[in-house]
């Protein structure tokens, strides 16, 4: 099979995408009902997931059962079914425009739709082609919701934007959106995209990383670029290889970003990052991004991911099936990351902010995916926390700090604690001396930092003469360990 033909698809109108909206939401298509299908077999690789999956959605009652298999999961309908399902007159004119095929097994759309939020979302099968347009996966979505601004802003650039989804989602947060990418069939399918959703302030141009937006600026930029190692010897596929290790399309598309940000605009971007020197990679961030233009860096790194399992996943992605194809791509790619030194990748959150004060980097282990959801208050919150350090000595003595709610101190031995954040944190457990905790509980007690250090000076009056400072180091180290924050308007201090 190759990728569909979208050359009919601009005869699709407005018209026609509210008609096939409400055709779907009468049916009953929510997130709902896709969920107990998109569960089953969800570890596996999409072409194991499917037999499954197709099994229990022919057994679902029509409508909604005909219009799940075909628009959602590639699973011919009988024509009669699906005409049923879409009404006689709609369904003639998706098969005009190219959004149904009629095949011998039965009529099927061509694309994947995705249900992202309320948003219908045309895609792509990735199996079928180098040039396919890739949607919005389980990290696209974790992307967006850690972008996700705590107040509207005027602009937002979705850089490398696929089928448009960031773009269509922030839109309902900005003035304005733009969406670019390479690929021209990503454009067809983000304008599909938008007249599914009814977008008025999103446009979308075809460019070369930031060809197409010379001389713009931006309140916010997001990105997931291609970030897999492709071989030499390999074709490169559009929405998946970055590179020879990967990281190279990132690391240009940071270098080039400063020039567009507007002052205080944030950018993040979500890269799988290949571990291969000795280089840190704040470090090397930093490197690229340049002094031309003042950037806060926080750097968020995930848990380790196995090789092994990373070039057999795209394997079984790419080739569909365990033949000699399968097992090629698994043996060239595996040997490739040998021989450039990769050793190690991780997934990793990078937030640029604009700043007009000397900037800082800071790099964060944060927990594993499957136990926390990054969140942009979760990004507010770590950057009022650098911006709180860069303040100054008398800043941080008037600061009102907190202890996360639902924190646990954990004695580990005589000279130990482990600090378990809650699940509304992104950090891991923290280990700690004894002295260093009684200091976290202190300054969440009491009502400044300033009452904390007072409070240290009466049980250890040999501490006054030295000053504040050796206490403030302590302050200062559990802030950047996430083991205090500032504190909000519902986190009381505890003057017991």
């Amino acid at each position: 099979m190759t990728l569909c033909d979208l050359s009919r698809l601009p005869r699709f109108t407005a018209e026609d995408a509210g008609a096939l909206s409400a055709r779907l939401t009468l049916a009953g298509v929510t997130r709902e009902a896709l969920h107990p299908i998109t569960k089953l077999c969800e570890r596996l690789p999409e072409p194991f997931r499917n037999p499954t999956r197709r099994y229990h959605l022919r057994r679902l009652e029509a409508p909604l059962g005909p219009l799940l298999r075909a628009f959602f999961f590639g699973d011919p309908v009988p024509s009669g079914e699906l005409r049923d399902a879409l009404g006689g007159e709609l369904s003639d004119r998706l098969l005009d425009v190219g959004l149904l095929l009629a095949l011998e097994a039965g009529v099927v759309c061509p694309l994947r739709l995705n249900l992202v939020h309320d948003l219908w979302i045309f895609t792509d099968d990735l199996t079928l082609g180098e040039e396919a347009v890739m949607g919005a996966g389980a990290t696209t979505a974790t992307l967006i919701q850690t972008a996700w601004p705590a107040e509207r802003v005027g602009s937002v650039l979705d850089m490398g934007c696929g089928a448009g989804t960031a773009a269509l989602l922030m839109a309902r947060t900005a003035g304005r959106a733009l969406g670019v990418d390479i690929s021209e069939r990503a454009l067809a399918l983000c304008r599909l995209n938008a007249l599914m959703a009814g977008a008025q302030n999103v446009d979308f141009a075809q460019s070369d990383l930031f060809s197409a937006v010379q001389g713009q600026k931006f309140d916010l930029i997001v990105s997931q670029p291609p970030f897999v190692a492709c071989p030499a010897d390999t074709a490169s596929v559009t929405f998946l290889h970055g590179g020879a290790r990967g990281d190279e399309l990132a690391l240009e598309l940071l270098g080039r970003l400063p020039d567009y940000l507007e002052p205080g605009g944030r950018a993040v971007l979500l890269v799988d990052w290949p571990h291969y020197d000795d280089v840190p990679i704040g470090q090397r961030i930093r490197q690229v991004v340049g002094e031309r233009v003042p950037l806060d860096l926080l750097v968020l790194l995930g848990a380790p991911k196995d090789l092994d399992e990373h070039v057999t996943f795209y394997g079984i992605t790419l080739a569909q099936s365990l033949g000699e194809r399968f097992e090629d791509y698994v043996l060239t790619h595996r040997h490739h990351l040998e021989r450039m030194h990769i050793d190690a990748l991780r997934l990793v959150f990078i937030v640029l902010r604009r700043t007009t004060l000397v900037p800082w980097t800071r790099v964060l282990e944060m927990r594993p995916l499957i136990e926390v959801d990054p969140t942009g208050a979760h990004i507010d919150r770590l950057l009022a926390v650098q911006d709180l350090l860069r303040s100054g000595t008398e800043a941080l003595l008037d600061a009102e700090l907190a202890v996360p709610p639902d924190t646990r101190f954990v004695e580990q031995d005589a000279k130990s604690v482990r600090v378990e954040l809650p699940p509304s944190r992104l950090v891991a457990p923290v280990v700690t001396s004894r002295a260093g905790a009684d200091l976290v509980i202190e300054v969440g007690r009491t009502a400044t930092v300033r009452d904390a250090v007072e409070a240290t000076f009466e049980r250890f009056p040999q501490l006054r003469a030295g000053g504040p400072e050796r206490v403030l180091a302590g302050v200062r180290a559990a802030l950047e360990s996430g083991l205090l924050e500032l504190r909000d308007d519902g986190q009381a201090a505890d003057m017991g």
